[in-house]
């Protein structure tokens, strides 16, 4: 065979290898461009957490009288589920007394959740407690939805007036 022979097919075979090269390339690149990119995830919504503020005083630190108002409100017990005494429930909220770890918790159910907090802090003064009370009695709050929560992500456990630092819930 002479090189003038072997020249034409060479350029043939040349020609073809690179149109094969080239197509594997473009095959290669498409295929790793339709891999999904991962999702950034989005910003959630700002939702209130169910914290609650632990209690700083014990009962036995408690003025006699609001130990006397606490006993009263603990006797009130309409219903007794484990050990946790409801107290008060309607549409708007429910009252229960846990023993452990001796909080007065009240689960807020409707909107707007401010109105029934509020409404709530009143039941407990019907009793002769006065507003600060609340705080070391302890009352705490918490929102009973999820959409609850979303609508009033600055909710704080605390009766109005009172300060601390909310802890999370555990569940």
């Amino acid at each position: 065979m002479k090189l003038s022979e072997i020249q034409p097919k060479f350029k043939f075979i040349a020609l073809f290898t690179s149109i094969g090269i080239l197509g594997l390339v473009v095959i290669l690149i498409i295929a790793f461009s339709s891999f999904k990119k991962p999702v950034q995830p989005q910003a959630k919504p700002s939702i209130a957490p169910n914290n609650i503020v632990p209690p700083t005083k014990k009962t036995e630190e408690l003025p006699k009288n609001v130990q006397t108002i606490k006993q009263q409100i603990v006797e009130s017990a309409t219903e007794n589920k484990g050990g946790d005494l409801t107290l008060q429930k309607n549409e708007a909220f429910i009252i229960r007394y846990i023993p452990a770890p001796n909080v007065f918790m009240v689960t807020l159910l409707q909107r707007p959740a401010e109105t029934y907090k509020s409404q709530a802090e009143d039941w407990f003064k019907k009793y002769g407690l006065k507003q600060e009370e609340l705080c070391n009695l302890p009352v705490r709050f918490s929102l009973g939805t999820n959409k609850l929560r979303k609508e009033n992500p600055n909710f704080s456990s605390l009766p109005k007036d009172c300060s601390g630092s909310p802890v999370l819930l555990k569940k």
